[in-house]
């Protein structure tokens, strides 16, 4: 598909959106993580002029990805909410109720709030899981057995070029025992790399995912 990357890892192939979202194939599962729902709504009303159209790009992008894979799973990899109970929370249950696929909510560290508001039957909250050769956490684990795929940081790159060429990347950042995922959300911050650290780097690019490392 054009656009996606795909590699290996523990023998699974996975395809790297340039959206930020993560397909295991043999899985069916679809990974995202640090949404920050709310977020946009939140400094709207702190007087920031954020455009209202933002807020409808997050559902865009995620419609975007479930079409693309029509996954059996979405793994929401924390940080799902960045506020108190907003419209967006209630953009976001909407957009629950018509999903076919289990959603399931692996918590965050801004994920502090009550969840009765979400309808429960399409939605699972749980800290922590494990899947086929996988571990799943919001936060990157350092001791797990298995390969950890989390979220948390937002990971970005500066790349130099010729010239006075300077341009930052969001990023994929792949180590010995993990892969950190992009945050996805469109109005989040990002936390540049040591590039040395990671044993690859896939950047996301509008329109494809390339590797850098």
């Amino acid at each position: 598909m054009h656009g996606i990357l795909e590699i290996s890892i523990r023998g699974e192939k996975m395809e790297l959106h340039p959206l930020g979202g993560l397909y295991l194939k043999n899985l069916d599962a679809l990974l995202i993580a640090d949404l920050h729902i709310g977020k946009i709504e939140h400094f709207r009303k702190e007087g920031l002029a954020v455009p209202k159209v933002a807020q409808q790009e997050n559902f865009k992008n995620l419609n975007t990805l479930v079409e693309t894979f029509a996954p059996k799973t979405i793994y929401l990899l924390g940080d799902l909410f960045h506020s108190s109970k907003n419209q967006e929370w209630e953009s976001f249950s909407n957009w629950l109720d018509q999903q076919s696929a289990l959603v399931e909510l692996i918590v965050g560290n801004h994920d502090t709030h009550d969840f009765k508001s979400l309808p429960h039957d399409k939605i699972e909250i749980t800290h922590e899981k494990e899947i086929g050769e996988f571990s799943l956490s919001h936060e990157p684990k350092e001791d797990s057995k298995k390969f950890n795929i989390c979220g948390h940081v937002h990971p970005a790159v500066i790349i130099r070029g010729k010239g006075n060429f300077v341009a930052k990347s969001t990023c994929f950042a792949q180590f010995d025992n993990q892969l950190i995922l992009p945050a996805f959300g469109v109005f989040t911050g990002t936390h540049k790399l040591d590039i040395r650290s990671c044993n690859h780097i896939y950047l996301n690019t509008p329109n494809e995912v390339i590797k850098f490392k």
